[in-house]
């Protein structure tokens, strides 16, 4: 399967991407929960799409940190482990440093299947699920989070990352020398600033745009551009590379 391509799309930096899930929060009154539930449902659909063709017997792996960009991988885990898939998790922190929307998550998954929570990725995975760390990054990647992407980096099947690749900074627009090195990335919302260049499209890979129900008028709102784009006329996943 194939997604659509397309041309024209927002682009927001770090602090525009805190304003929308602010506003989305406080004044759309979309929650956390189901923000992350669109975002996860939409990387799952990108793996049974592109990496398992109809495959459902096998193992994924959930690489998850304590936040939103890890319950976003969790849900992500919990959809494939619906159609039969084992899931093995990789937490970056332990589980009581889990924010309390990560780890209503990591619950969930634990009732839809079979789950394991390990220290290491499976080396036998068909495909992996980088949810490291998001946009918020800010420095390089160190302790669990560094080894967790060494772990990713050396498998063979692929790697698909939550929003940015793991070692990404929007902030900074650019790689940390610690970072994910992805097959697919599923961006949300609105495209990362630096994610779309060709300086980091060997770690991006696959660059797809995918819908969390963000108004387009709310990103004119935040970002000024005004371009009142229907990002996602052709589908809720877009393909942006």
């Amino acid at each position: 399967m194939s997604f659509p391509k397309l041309a024209e799309y927002y682009t927001v930096d770090q602090q525009q991407m805190i304003e929308v899930d602010r506003l989305m929060i406080e004044e759309l009154g979309i929650n956390l929960f189901q923000m992350m539930e669109n975002a996860g449902s939409t990387v799952a659909r990108i793996i049974r799409a592109k990496y398992l063709a109809g495959n459902s017997n096998g193992t994924v792996n959930v690489v998850a940190g304590p936040g939103g960009n890890g319950g976003g991988a969790l849900v992500a885990g919990r959809r494939l482990a619906a159609i039969g898939m084992s899931v093995n998790v990789c937490l970056s922190r332990p589980e009581s440093e889990l924010s309390p929307v990560a780890l209503h998550q990591l619950n969930a998954l634990r009732s839809s299947g079979t789950v394991v929570v390990s220290d290491d990725v499976d080396a036998e995975a068909l495909v992996s699920v980088d949810g490291i760390i998001g946009y918020s990054l800010v420095g390089e990647p160190r302790g669990r989070s560094a080894a967790l992407i060494d772990q990713l980096n050396g498998l063979d099947a692929p790697v698909v990352s939550v929003d940015v690749p793991s070692g990404f900074s929007v902030a900074e627009q650019g790689l940390m020398s610690h970072h994910v090195i992805a097959d697919a990335t599923a961006t949300l919302a609105a495209n990362k600033v630096g994610l779309d260049t060709t300086e980091v499209s060997a770690a991006v890979g696959e660059l797809y745009l995918c819908d969390i129900a963000v108004p387009s008028a709310l990103l004119d709102r935040v970002t000024g551009q005004k371009l009142a784009l229907k990002q996602f006329g052709d589908g809720d996943i877009v393909r942006i590379s």
